[in-house]
């Protein structure tokens, strides 16, 4: 083809300009130009070719295109994603995972990011980027660890331009309504953990939680996995099954590891590992350790190992979520871990979203992906007699 003469003169080239030129109709070529599958991938690949040649921009039309669907009580499709995450997330691997996933899956299907951070405190104010008040939104990802994201989703329902917009969520259960939401089974995660170390031998475990284990929905889960496996052993959960209460943020957080220390260094014993070390002496049955995520996991490593017992010849350790490496002397990660399919988890947010953007249904849908046990060092067969009392 020659190029269209419309270049020259800088002509903006209208969607009756392509039509005329490729030979199809103006609602082929409209229908074309949004990528819609109503339409063959090879006319539609012509058709933005003939586009492209004759130097259409769309962005030019937007504007226009906004206020006249608007007229028609209809919406601009701006492509155009929100991602919502607490303020404390993005240095932690958990978290960046997701979020790596969530860019890779839209990237590929050419919608654009815009990324909201929540305040920590739900009673503090949330200001929305201008791109949010002028209804550039087509829908909106929540991010996991928002706690009560009630006062947030409320405020943004009650904007005019986005109470219609379809909101996924990510781990948590906690968005209401008719949302969707993409979890991991936290069931099985649980159940694989405990039957992993039960085939090993061990008969007693300790399980870290939250200081109110009955209101962590996510905790629950993998206990009723634990429960699974202990009944499959015909183990009572009472007599075998020890909660340990963290106290103390460095237990959970990620961002409070020591990337540069091992178990050979030299470091100070917490409050918090005291009390684990003070219970293990007082509970010298206890032959494993299962962490709520990788790192509690590795500051547990940190400390029993100040404390002279040894992973996992002494005691096994098994953690979760497949985020944080237990690396030792040699540079290796010893962890055995549950891991979790993060990437798969933000993939799928995002493809249930833009369904529902670009058919413009709103649906609760649940997804629950499969967890998987990846053993490494870290467990090893449960030590056949009790070891002296840790100092």
């Amino acid at each position: 083809m020659t190029p269209h003469k419309s270049n020259a003169t800088n002509k903006m080239i209208t969607m009756a300009d392509i039509a005329e030129r490729s030979g199809f109709s103006k609602f082929a070529v409209s229908l074309a130009l949004r990528d819609d599958p109503r339409i063959k991938e090879s006319t539609r690949a012509h058709i933005r070719a003939v586009a492209a040649e004759m130097g259409y921009d769309p962005n030019h039309h937007a504007a226009a295109r906004r206020m006249a669907l608007r007229k028609q009580g209809k919406d601009l499709l701006n492509h155009t994603v929100a991602l919502l995450f607490t303020t404390d997330s993005t240095a932690v691997n958990y978290f960046a995972r997701l979020l790596r996933s969530v860019v890779l899956e839209l990237s590929e299907r050419r919608y654009s990011l815009v990324f909201l951070l929540i305040p920590p405190h739900k009673d503090d104010p949330l200001t929305l980027p201008d791109n949010f008040a002028r209804g550039d939104i087509d829908g909106l990802i929540w991010g996991p660890g928002i706690n009560d994201v009630h006062p947030f989703l409320q405020e943004l329902r009650q904007h005019p331009l986005l109470h219609a917009r379809p909101v996924v969520s990510m781990l948590s259960s906690e968005v209401p309504g008719e949302d969707s939401v993409v979890f991991v089974d936290h069931c099985q995660g649980g159940y694989l953990a405990a039957r992993h170390l039960l085939e090993l031998g061990h008969r007693h475990f300790l399980q870290f939680c939250h200081a109110i284990p009955e209101a962590d929905l996510i905790f629950q889960q993998r206990l009723t996995g634990i429960r699974q496996a202990l009944a499959e052993f015909h183990l009572d959960e009472a007599m075998h099954l020890h909660l340990f209460k963290m106290a103390g943020v460095e237990w959970i957080d990620p961002k409070n590891l020591y990337p540069n220390s091992g178990p050979a260094a030299e470091a100070e014993v917490s409050a918090s590992a005291r009390k684990l070390i003070d219970y293990l002496s007082a509970h010298q049955e206890i032959t494993a350790l299962m962490a709520l995520n990788d790192a509690t996991a590795i500051q547990a490593w940190y400390a029993v190992h100040a404390a002279g017992w040894r992973v996992p010849e002494d005691i096994s350790i098994i953690g979760f979520d497949g985020t944080d490496p237990m690396i030792d002397d040699c540079g290796r990660n010893i962890l055995t871990t549950v891991s979790l399919p993060l990437e798969a988890v933000g993939r799928e947010a995002v493809r249930i979203l833009i369904e529902q953007i670009e058919t413009g249904q709103r649906m609760s849908i649940e997804r629950l992906l499969p967890v998987e046990l990846r053993v490494n060092r870290s467990t090893a067969p449960a030590r056949e007699c009790a070891v002296s009392s840790l100092q």
